[in-house]
């Protein structure tokens, strides 16, 4: 092997081996069937939970992400009359939303989105969530 090959194949293994950031963005990000096009920095703001949205042995009411990479969900313990707040660590990488506290985590699966509503899966069941307000808005 000559000197001109050998430096043209070390080019071709540098160029497929280069991290492409267009491409980590699409692997981080959900298109729907229609077009509209779901990233993380669309998910700070207020976001409503249609209602039944029981998840364990709670109902999710509203969710309050900021892009600080917190989350407060208002919530109700299932059969109760009062709601209350917990903040915890969202994560979305493009096919999962995924809400952590100490040992509990909330994963679910985004199914759907079609501006203002996202549509989430997990296995106790399909919910929906509508934005409300951005976090320009809550500020």
């Amino acid at each position: 092997m000559n000197m001109k090959q050998l430096l043209t194949l070390l080019l071709a293994l540098m160029i497929v081996g280069c991290e492409c950031p267009y491409l980590e963005e699409q692997r981080n990000s959900y298109r729907s069937g229609n077009g509209d096009h779901l990233t993380a920095d669309k998910l700070p703001g207020l976001w409503q939970c249609y209602y039944p949205m029981i998840v364990g042995n709670v109902e999710f009411k509203e969710v309050r992400m900021f892009s600080s990479g917190k989350a407060d969900i208002i919530m109700e313990a299932r059969g109760g009359s009062a709601y209350f707040a917990e903040t915890f660590k969202w994560r979305y990488d493009g096919r999962y939303l995924s809400f952590t506290q100490g040992n509990t985590t909330y994963q679910f699966q985004i199914t759907g989105y079609l501006w203002p509503e996202l549509y989430l899966r997990d296995s106790r069941g399909k919910y929906t969530w509508a934005c409300r307000r951005t976090e320009d808005c809550i500020k």
